[in-house]
């Protein structure tokens, strides 16, 4: 948002409370640009392209740019749930954000101020809140839509749309051959049962990948997230039918659904009470045990090495806020690879996050509600939506949602081995349980296999070694060596090899 005060002669830029939507912001000689999209930055003749080397680096620990860097030098994102006043006296001054709403506050409140009722009365509270963010996001438009996977977060903004209106409600998946990366049979399950207006569309292998070099087109900074490609697809397939989709988006983040928490807070628990100089070492020994990834001759099996790592990695930390940091970072010392670089620490609040609550599985929640949820998942989301024309509308992240989800004891999260435990409850109410129990699968593709087949030869040649010493921001010894050991079967490197390919794929669009 954009507000001139005539009167005041001041300019207000805000961006929403989670991050849904972006700002970018500059100067370009004496005059403030800013925009939703960097590209309408980089046409301006006074903005210059070039490549900030810190945030390359974030880039390729996180598969993203955090806030509030972006990937030019002078040119940022305003962070979410912020808002800058500039003067128009201001002259080319400093200007600073500051808060109008606080996600890490409002976790920090809301853990030190929980409610007390019973399971019945919480769920009531959340559901009635649930139909009420529901339905103001219905509002405005001729036709709004919904994306379905068949999971619970989009299943519960289904139902909770389909009991409010008197049409069948349109709603959109995406579906894949191999029974391993398809949602589509659970989704239409879950719209024959609500009676939704239901269009899902098969894509072939050869479909998706032809996404993949329209993927810098929409992403106008590096962005390095493979589950773009069925979002965009996704996206593509519902924009042809209505002009705004809700989505389920951050009901994970919100109410704890990732699995992962689990997983690491259960080795945090195993061995956080050893000494940190101890545990230093003895994950220092397990990494060793998991073998030299440049020599095949000295590694273990794929499988036991993948879990050596993961326990060295765990291991090999000096407190939570950098185990957990690490365990989501894509590549683990991103100086070592960026030319010229260094890493910001202050770039991410997982300190700040994590001494907001004490039990770690919420520490987690809060990290990425203020990181990977604003800079990875809504922009993975927005952009892909925005490119072909969507809105797209997220119910979960109603800032009344989220205020009411850290007042929630935590036994409502997380209960008997499952996250989302309240948003399971009140789902009941509208779709039978057994058409949603299953594992959580993840909107994912086998990108890891095509690069080793029929995406070869474009991957070999986007990571050239010629090609990228010229280029001059990666080292390209390292990279081909991550590349060499991918293809004889070493899957560790894939997040790696995906988040180099699109940056490689983001030059050739906004660079050459």
């Amino acid at each position: 948002m954009a507000v001139w005060d005539s009167h005041r002669r001041c300019l207000t830029l805000a961006r929403d409370h989670l991050g849904v939507k972006h700002l970018y912001y500059g100067w370009a000689k004496k005059a403030l640009v800013f925009a939703s999209e960097l590209k309408a930055l980089r046409a301006h003749p006074g903005i210059s392209p070039q490549v900030d080397r810190r945030a390359l680096a974030l880039y390729l620990r996180h598969s993203y740019i955090p806030a509030p860097m972006s990937i030019y030098e002078g040119v940022l994102k305003l962070p979410a749930g912020c808002l800058l006043e500039i003067p128009s006296d201001n002259g080319t001054g400093a200007i600073r954000p500051h808060k109008y709403w606080s996600a890490l506050q409002t976790v920090e409140q809301g853990t030190q101020d929980r409610y007390k009722d019973d399971d019945k009365r919480l769920a009531d509270r959340l559901d009635s809140l649930l139909r009420d963010a529901v339905r103001l996001r219905m509002t405005g438009d001729d036709s709004v839509g919904a994306f379905l996977s068949g999971g619970v977060d989009s299943s519960l903004i289904v139902g909770l749309m389909q009991a409010q209106s008197t049409q069948p409600v349109k709603t959109f998946t995406i579906g894949f051959h191999d029974p391993h990366f398809n949602e589509a049979t659970h989704a239409r399950s879950v719209s024959r049962h609500l009676g939704t207006e239901h269009t899902e569309l098969y894509v072939t292998p050869g479909e998706a990948m032809a996404t993949i070099p329209r993927l810098p087109c929409a992403y106008d900074e590096p962005f390095a997230d493979s589950s773009q490609i069925p979002t965009m697809l996704l996206a593509e397939l519902a924009g042809h039918h209505v002009p705004v989709a809700l989505s389920g988006d951050g009901g994970d983040e919100v109410f704890g659904g990732y699995p992962h928490y689990a997983t690491v807070d259960t080795r945090w628990r195993t061995y956080g009470w050893c000494p940190a100089p101890m545990r230093r070492a003895l994950g220092g020994t397990i990494l060793a045990l998991a073998g030299d990834p440049s020599k095949p001759s000295c590694r273990p099996p794929g499988s036991i090495r993948s879990r050596l790592q993961l326990e060295g990695r765990l291991l090999a930390h000096e407190d939570r806020a950098h185990l957990y940091r690490e365990y989501v970072s894509s590549v683990l010392r991103p100086t070592s690879v960026v030319l010229g670089s260094t890493e910001p620490p202050e770039a991410l609040q997982t300190k700040a996050a994590c001494f907001a609550v004490p039990r770690f599985y919420e520490q987690m929640m809060s990290i990425d509600l203020v990181t990977s949820l604003p800079d990875d998942m809504l922009t993975k989301v927005e952009r892909a939506s925005t490119f072909v024309g969507l809105e797209t509308r997220m119910p979960l992240l109603d800032h009344r949602v989220v205020e009411l989800a850290w007042r929630l004891p935590f036994r409502q999260k997380y209960r008997h081995g499952q996250g989302k435990w309240i948003l399971r409850r009140i789902l009941d109410r509208y779709v039978p349980r057994e058409i949603i129990e299953r594992p959580k699968m993840g909107f994912t593709i086998p990108v890891e296999n095509w690069l080793r087949g029929e995406l070869r030869e474009w991957a070999d040649s986007l990571l050239d070694a010629e090609r990228i010493r010229n280029d001059g921001y990666l080292d390209a010894v390292t990279v081909q060596s991550w590349w060499h050991a991918y293809l004889r079967g070493d899957n560790q490197w894939h997040n790696p090899l995906w988040t180099v390919l699109m940056f490689q794929g983001w030059q050739d669009r906004w660079l050459k």
